[in-house]
């Protein structure tokens, strides 16, 4: 069990801020979750902690009742002031859930009042992509800039790996192999995952790795690690700098896109274009755990040794 400060000796309960704070230092070490997803539950269950206290003067985490966590759920939209879509009920719920599973864990509650809760019905939302012929633009867009080969490497790992923002700039050098074709990333919760390059990847990068060390040495930075850099101070590009780049890339095309909107495009294309790639090995490209979670890119289970065949199926691999 985590240790919890704060702790009301004579009572022995706990307070809800102690709660709260323990429970994002549980999410933040010991749970494979995306930071945004974390900032969200935060979020959710700091408005929550704020309206008990000022409507329903609790102070402990066990004086919560079932009636309180339905009233404020019902009610989100006069407490916090904004629109409590079903998305945005989905989202306090889980939070509230998921809290209580922990609590529950650590023997804080004896209980799990939030089971009597339920979630609303959600409408997917279909992911936004690019046409090929856009795709096709922005490629050659890339192509055209000043560190072109960092800029289409970054590029492809979008459109024909379909890697997050996070997971590219995680990527060292030392995690390049060209020898046998792969390159070791960290992927959610910071679990390793390893990605098969193509022949395109492969020539690029041999392209872009002697450029990048001859930046390093001009900007006296012959130590940085990361295989992504400024070339201006010679440093691991940020998240920003990533969105930044494919900003400037889309405008020079007129095609407007985003990392993550690149991302499904992969997607979207091995499924469409691609010589029998299933949702499953998609699902696991893209770093998802179920496989249900691709099946967005069937409206728009193989063996992971297939995958080389897979990539090159991606038609932006032939342009």
């Amino acid at each position: 069990m985590i240790f919890l400060e704060g702790i009301d000796d004579h009572l022995n309960q706990y307070t809800l801020e102690n709660v709260l704070e323990n429970y994002i230092h549980y999410l933040n070490t010991e749970v494979e979750i995306s930071k945004a997803t974390v900032s969200r539950y935060k979020s959710a269950i700091s408005l929550l902690i704020k309206w008990l206290k000022e409507n329903g003067k609790i102070k402990f985490f066990d004086e919560i009742t079932s009636y309180d966590l339905h009233t404020y759920i019902n009610k989100t939209n006069e407490f916090t002031g904004i629109s409590a879509k079903a998305k945005t009920k989905a989202v306090l719920i889980s939070a509230i859930k998921n809290l209580y599973k922990w609590a529950i864990n650590q023997n804080i509650v004896s209980s799990d009042i939030s089971r009597f809760i339920q979630k609303p019905k959600i409408n997917e939302l279909l992911p936004e992509i690019l046409l090929l012929e856009d795709a096709t633009k922005f490629e050659t867009s890339s192509m055209e800039r000043k560190f072109s080969s960092r800029d289409n490497l970054i590029t492809l790992l979008f459109l024909l790996r379909g890697l997050k923002v996070s997971e590219l700039i995680s990527i060292d050098l030392k995690n390049v192999n060209l020898n046998n074709s792969t390159i070791v990333y960290a992927g959610k919760g910071g679990i390793s995952r390893t990605i098969y390059l193509t022949q395109k990847l492969i020539m690029i990068l041999e392209k872009y790795i002697p450029e990048r060390q001859a930046i390093l040495v001009r900007r006296n930075k012959i130590s940085e690690p990361a295989l992504f850099i400024s070339e201006k101070r010679g440093t691991r590009l940020t998240q920003r700098a990533i969105q930044l780049i494919i900003e400037e890339i889309g405008q020079k095309a007129k095609v407007k896109t985003t990392p993550n909107k690149l991302r499904h495009t992969c997607a979207a294309m091995l499924y469409n274009n691609g010589n029998g790639a299933n949702i499953s090995e998609i699902a696991k490209l893209l770093g998802h755990k179920d496989p249900y979670s691709a099946n967005k890119y069937t409206k728009l289970n193989k063996d992971i040794k297939i995958y080389p065949n897979l990539y090159s199926t991606n038609p932006l691999e032939l342009t």
